[in-house]
């Protein structure tokens, strides 16, 4: 496989660093000399060979606009500080002066905040312990484990009289859904989450999903080979994160799928892929009562009644649950878009700590 040094990458220093890059110096019109200034495209396939690729970083800010994307190649010997470059789709090449230091660690260009999720907002929790036979694509559902917070308590569904949800046990989790990392990404195929609703999905699409664990059903639900995890927030957002196939690797292997043995099921290093949605969950915000009337609308404050002043009381509520369903809705469709062209990988630790069953959370109840 193409080695692929090719970073999305967040607004801190380095960011910064390469937002304010300078073209100093014209090197090179010719198309034959990037290979030896060390910025062909790492992610042009048609490139014939493998040598010569540089590290591509792509800035996006709000909304996903584009505010840098270049290629960086090799360090220039004889001047201090300057690496050529050059920007994808065109043929010029330039020396220019850089302040930083260029690292390819994926951990130092990543979005570290993977979910954006804050563990006080976490209400609701829904672990799916199910697994796929691979064979003849049957669904084991092992269990469902259904946890929400009721005022500081969790509580779980099915649990015997003698049974508790195990606090400390439970904090982990959180923890660990708050502190989510990953270590590697994936490009899925154009356009496979939006054909998952329902729309014509190649025999490409499932050849790909099926290779890291994902099996579609013929009534366009996504299942995965390990179950899978839903974490609520009290704003109604709504995270699906499903558990994928093995990978093996370290790495420029795992980070970007340098190496060509990312699928053959051996090597150092374990890890897992993740695939994760987000939607809206209206009911977690439930419609609060509508105003009997809006005759205050047409009078002066002073002339208001009781059931005036009541229904401006009713009224305001109402508005206010509608920006906060408003802002839920925005803030859902603002992480589907993040996660949506990718297949994520996880670590053998991370997943350890969010892959559990009812028998890791629920305990029997502590007796003096």
């Amino acid at each position: 496989m193409v080695q692929r040094p090719f970073w999305f990458v967040t607004l801190n220093g380095r960011a910064a660093g390469i937002i304010s890059l300078r073209k100093d110096d014209f090197r090179s019109d010719n198309v034959s000399d990037q290979e030896s200034l060390g910025v062909v495209d790492p992610l042009d396939e048609t490139a014939a060979s493998l040598e010569g690729r540089g590290k591509r970083v792509t800035i996006k800010g709000e909304n996903d606009k584009v505010l840098a994307d270049i290629i960086i190649g090799k360090k220039i010997e004889d001047r201090e500080g300057f690496y050529f470059v050059r920007v994808p789709d065109q043929k010029r090449v330039y020396a220019a002066k850089a302040d930083f230091d260029i690292s390819t660690k994926f951990e130092d260009w990543i979005e570290k905040d993977l979910l954006k999720v804050e563990r006080s907002k976490i209400d609701e929790v829904i672990l799916k312990d199910y697994s796929i036979d691979e064979r003849t694509f049957r669904v084991d559902e092992r269990d469902t484990v259904e946890l929400k917070k009721e005022g500081g308590t969790w509580k779980a569904n099915r649990m015997h009289a003698n049974e508790e949800v195990d606090t400390t046990k439970m904090n982990a989790l959180l923890g660990a859904v708050d502190d989510l990392s990953i270590v590697g990404v994936r490009l899925k195929p154009d356009g496979i989450d939006e054909r998952l609703s329902g729309l014509t999905v190649s025999r490409a699409d499932v050849l790909s999903l099926q290779s890291r664990g994902y099996y579609l059903t013929r009534d366009g639900d996504l299942f995965s080979n390990e179950g899978e995890l839903q974490v609520r927030t009290d704003e109604g957002v709504l995270y699906t994160l499903r558990f994928g196939e093995v990978l093996y690797g370290r790495g420029d292997a795992i980070s970007a799928g340098a190496e060509s043995n990312e699928e053959e099921g051996s090597g150092p290093g374990e890890n897992r892929y993740l695939f994760i949605t987000a939607s809206f969950d209206p009911s977690a915000l439930p419609e609060p009562p509508r105003a009997a009337n809006r005759d205050f609308e047409d009078k002066e404050e002073s002339e208001w009644t009781d059931d005036d002043k009541e229904n401006k009381k009713v009224a305001d509520a109402h508005k206010s649950w509608e920006d906060e369903v408003e802002k839920g809705r925005e803030s859902a469709e603002e992480l589907s878009q993040r996660f949506a062209r990718w297949y994520y990988v996880i670590s053998a630790d991370s997943f350890d700590k969010i892959h559990l069953t009812r028998k890791d959370l629920v305990k029997t109840k502590d007796t003096e």
